[in-house]
């Protein structure tokens, strides 16, 4: 379970000591995951913080939950699961979830082939909200959905900051990044996987550059017990559907090495401004 002793903690502390700690928490925020638990694993414990301080948070998914798991079960049943199971994980965090949750209900893993609808709808979103912040996942986090949910959000952030004069601060959480050494070791890993698993730790150069990207924090230690149950939520994807022992849960992933990156202290961020003049990149 989450917060066992974290076996790269050296390079964590590497992390946390070139950080940047953001004590003004943003009024307004739309946090975008691209599956229902990224938003609790990567800054759950910063929602909480902000609707506590009374900020307007929420929360958009993506995609609808529906292949996770469907070599399993059939596969709308499972999006409506994860979907029922999100909605507990956000009021955990203090949300509303007839008010602040929505679903754009796209199939999941295929949202390159919506991307013009996306960044319509995001766009629209963004209107409508007028946000301060904008939450979404790291530019480089693997997962095809990731990358697509980073690349649309964005150039919806563009079009609307260069429309309505407007400047937002976005936050890019890690959650597949941390797919390499130190956080996560070789153990057990299928052949097929090396090359990539190789390539991913080079780039990472051991977990150094994550020190030179994710330079702001949240300290999330109060509301941490939040942060976990939260995502205990999540059920279908923590806890073995049935006692079926086929079903996998993210604590398998890495036996808990990884899960166990989301549950210290501080939540980590890739922080930068979009305004109408200007973008940072």
């Amino acid at each position: 379970m989450p917060g066992r002793h974290l076996s790269s903690g050296w390079a964590r502390q590497a992390i946390w000591r070139a950080g940047r700690e953001i004590t003004e928490l943003p009024a307004s925020a739309l946090v975008f995951a691209p599956h229902q638990d990224d938003e609790t694993l990567g800054c759950g414990g910063t929602i909480r913080r902000m609707v506590e301080a009374g900020a307007a948070v929420r929360v958009v998914f993506m995609a609808d939950g529906s292949t996770s798991h469907a070599h399993l079960i059939n596969g709308q049943t499972l999006a409506g699961m994860r979907r029922a199971e999100a909605r507990e994980a956000c009021t955990v965090l203090g949300l509303d979830p007839d008010t602040d949750v929505i679903d754009l209900g796209l199939p999941e893993a295929q949202l390159h082939n919506y991307e013009a609808d996306i960044v319509r709808r995001v766009a629209d979103l963004l209107a409508r909200w007028q946000p301060q912040a904008i939450f979404v996942p790291y530019r480089h986090d693997v997962h095809p959905d990731h990358v697509v949910t980073n690349r649309t959000v964005r150039a919806a952030l563009r079009l609307w900051a260069q429309r309505a004069g407007q400047r937002v601060t976005v936050y890019e959480y890690p959650i597949w990044y941390w797919n390499h050494w130190p956080w996560m070791p070789p153990m057990r890993r299928p052949r097929r996987d090396w090359p990539f698993y190789a390539l991913r730790s080079l780039e990472g150069l051991a977990g150094w550059r994550a020190a030179w990207i994710f330079r702001h924090y949240v300290n999330i230690a109060a509301v941490l017990d939040r942060k976990r149950e939260a995502l205990a939520r999540h059920r279908s994807q923590t806890i073995r559907h049935q006692d079926n022992p086929h079903w996998p849960i993210l604590a398998d992933v890495g036996d808990g090495r990884w899960l166990e990156c989301f549950f210290t202290d501080r939540e980590i961020f890739y922080r930068y401004e979009i305004n109408y003049v200007a973008d940072h990149d």
